[in-house]
């Protein structure tokens, strides 16, 4: 056993006092591939997706006029508006009748995700049932409101 030893010692102290030299010549250094490039793969795979790290001239100007809260409520909103226009025949028809929110949701089928998914509203809302019952909810609010007129 004391020769495994004496003999990797010696395997060891041979090549740290070996001055090896790489076969490459200068040149071809140049051209290998350094470790900062290795890790700018990240950024390669993922060019569909760009996100600011940090502020452009435009964004240092107009800090006074930013209202991020509302501009948040107006994309919500206008998804709303446009899914009503969608479906808006659907919901005059559930109107005129009289069907209430909750028979709706048993209608278009939206209960039954409602129940499945619970509160986890990234896989509701990606349910077009869903949608339509929370464009029905809106629709109902923006009629009581009288932002939309009644059906007829």
């Amino acid at each position: 056993m004391r020769l495994h030893f004496v003999l990797f010692a010696a395997a060891a102290a041979f090549l740290a006092t070996c001055e090896a030299v790489p076969a490459a010549g200068r040149s071809e250094l140049s051209k290998m591939v350094s470790p900062t490039s290795a890790m700018s793969t990240n950024a390669v795979q993922n060019t569909g997706r760009f996100l600011r790290t940090s502020k452009t001239a435009e964004d240092e100007n107009d800090d006074d006029d930013d209202n991020d809260g509302e501009d948040s409520d107006d994309d919500e909103e206008r998804t709303f508006d446009r899914n009503i226009a969608k479906w808006r025949n659907i919901f005059d028809d559930y109107y005129r009748m009289g069907t209430s929110v909750d028979d709706v949701a048993k209608d278009l089928g939206a209960a039954y995700y409602i129940g499945k998914y619970g509160k986890n509203l990234g896989k509701l809302s990606k349910k077009e049932e869903y949608q339509k019952w929370v464009a029905f909810k809106a629709y109902l609010e923006k009629i009581k409101n009288g932002e939309i007129a009644a059906p007829k």
